[in-house]
């Protein structure tokens, strides 16, 4: 005789225990934004209804962009440490690795922010929900990078020319993005690996970084692009 009530008005409830009981909620009682009242029900004698819970219906996330299916370096445009992966992604069941240049490993990743890059091989295309926070464009984006290969991103949702990049090195000194590559601070190539490769793809001084895709840029020494 228990029964699970929504807002008062009681739910078709399976009684699995002495301590516990599932109850199915249509779909159309989830299709507005709001908060529900839960309850429990138990008959007489010593029943009643129990006090409420809040049932929050939260507005479906926008996706910002739907990556494919297949092996990949990936970016992203928003910082998602505050919902993690399975706040950002439509399916965080793939595991996200980046190359650490001090370490020469590759190290796993829980959390997704703008700047970096990741590779990952998603089983089904997956969406990139709207659920972060937008990388700042009040200033330059700052990415530090280590002496070695380097994966990194294109922290906006438009395509960053390589020209109008600025590095600083290490004590201060800042100059072009191509006077830190004459000057052997970074290579002056880079290397993307979009879905659907079979193989890296060059990306020259005068080329992009391009949204959701990330690249392999290498540094002679430790310096920060903005």
């Amino acid at each position: 005789g228990t029964l699970v009530n929504w807002n008062g008005k009681p739910l078709a409830t399976t009684v699995l225990s002495g301590t516990q009981a599932t109850a199915v909620v249509p779909a159309a009682l989830l299709s507005a934004q709001g908060t529900a009242k839960v309850t429990l029900t138990n008959p007489a004698p010593g029943g009643g209804p129990s006090a409420p819970l809040p049932f929050v219906i939260a507005p479906a996330a926008a996706t910002l962009h739907t990556f494919p299916a297949g092996l990949q370096m990936l970016a992203v445009t928003e910082d998602y440490a505050n919902v993690g992966l399975s706040g950002a992604l439509s399916d965080s069941s793939h595991a996200l690795l980046v190359w650490n240049p001090a370490t020469a490993v590759y190290e796993t990743r829980t959390d997704l922010h703008p700047g970096a890059a990741y590779w990952t091989r998603l089983s089904k295309p997956t969406d990139l929900l709207d659920t972060g926070t937008p990388a700042p464009t009040s200033g330059p984006f700052s990415i530090a990078l280590r002496a070695g290969w380097n994966m990194i991103g294109d922290p906006f949702p438009t395509a960053v020319a390589l020209s109008s990049l600025t590095v600083r090195d290490a004590i201060g000194t800042q100059g072009t993005f191509h006077q830190a590559v004459s000057g052997g601070v970074v290579s002056g190539t880079l290397y993307a690996y979009p879905a659907g490769s079979t193989q890296y793809q060059k990306v020259g001084q005068d080329g992009n970084l391009t949204p959701f895709d990330g690249d392999w840029i290498y540094a002679f020494r430790a310096c920060t692009l903005l």
